[in-house]
């Protein structure tokens, strides 16, 4: 019977269905990001490109047909024609298109649109997205229009969303790893209002957080800093997230210098951003991870030292040699 209720409760957790991603996932996920006009206004599956915000292979004039568009799922209506008495279609003037890389399937282009990856502007200004649950599965995601956003505030948040990935992934690349660390540094500071914030999928003006960029940007930062540059990022981290010490997927601190600069934080109650916080302090946090996890390698740079005293020790002459000595 337990086998039967686990089996149904493992069925159903598979079956759940992904919530699709925000406005700005889909700019931190999309390798290519275009503006672009419909060649037919009331059909717009096919574009002609206006303006490229990220990425290669496309520039402004190219016409696309990316795959992953359904006429159905493009298509949408005002009502009825009070003379034709039938479904008024809505005329669409431009496009916001997240697409990847894809395999050319017959007359589409080599491209994909992704999940929700759309946003459509109409004649008379107003934002059509899709819905976040698809409600036929036949038609694909159906559109439905966002009264509470205005198309040049979606371009003005894409704008900037998209630059500031393009800035995080350009300063891990910098040659130096000072420049890196100082760059990432600023990236971070520049958006420690919206780190901890909780991704928003209720309106696309509204992002929220940074998902995995608000951890990742401090994983790159102590691949490269040295243990003083560290501690500032581990203080950063603190005062971001009431306290928490981050987890740290390199040994930063697991050295001699590492050890006296997490000593001299220790000892220094001056400022603390943690000093009444529910957390214990992250000097002392960061002081018994080492010792489980990085000790090795401090122990290692402090052997050749500790060899050299004991050799002087034992040497002739030295405390080690009289202790040798028979009575």
């Amino acid at each position: 019977m337990l086998s039967c209720v686990i089996i149904a409760a493992l069925a159903t957790a598979a079956e759940a269905p992904k919530s699709p991603p925000t406005l700005r996932e889909l700019c931190i996920r999309a390798p290519l990001v275009v503006l672009a006009r419909p060649v037919d206004p009331y059909l717009p599956n096919r574009f002609t490109v206006t303006a490229v915000l990220r990425g290669k292979g496309v520039k402004v004039d190219d016409e696309l047909l990316p795959q992953g568009l359904s006429e159905l799922a493009v298509r949408s209506f005002d009502g009825i024609d009070p003379e034709t008495k039938k479904p008024r279609p809505r005329r669409v003037e431009a496009a916001l298109l997240f697409l990847e890389r894809a395999k050319a399937s017959g007359k589409h282009s080599p491209f994909r649109v992704l999940p929700v990856g759309y946003r459509l502007c109409t004649d008379d200004d107003r934002v059509l997205t899709p819905a976040p649950v698809v409600l036929d599965d036949d038609k694909g995601p159906q559109l439905f229009v966002a009264s509470s956003v205005k198309w040049a505030d979606l371009l003005r948040v894409v704008r900037g969303d998209v630059t500031a990935v393009d800035r995080l992934y350009a300063a891990r690349k910098l040659p130096r790893p000072q420049q890196r660390v100082r760059a990432l540094t600023d990236w971070l500071q520049r958006r420690r209002g919206e780190l901890t914030q909780s991704p928003s999928a209720t309106s696309d003006v509204s992002p929220g957080g940074w998902y995995e960029l608000a951890t990742d940007a401090f994983d790159w930062i102590f691949e490269d800093a040295t243990p003083a540059e560290a501690w500032a990022s581990v203080r950063l981290y603190a005062a971001l997230h009431r306290g928490e010490v981050p987890h740290l997927t390199v040994p930063v601190f697991a050295s001699l210098e590492g050890r006296s600069v997490l000593t001299a934080a220790a000892l220094d109650e001056k400022g603390a951003v943690w000093r009444s916080a529910p957390r214990p302090a992250p000097a002392r946090c960061l002081a018994g991870r080492l010792r489980r996890e990085g000790a090795g390698l401090a122990d290692r740079e402090a052997a050749p030292a500790a060899g050299k005293q004991r050799r002087r020790l034992a040497g002739p002459g030295g405390a080690g040699a009289r202790r040798a000595q028979p009575r």
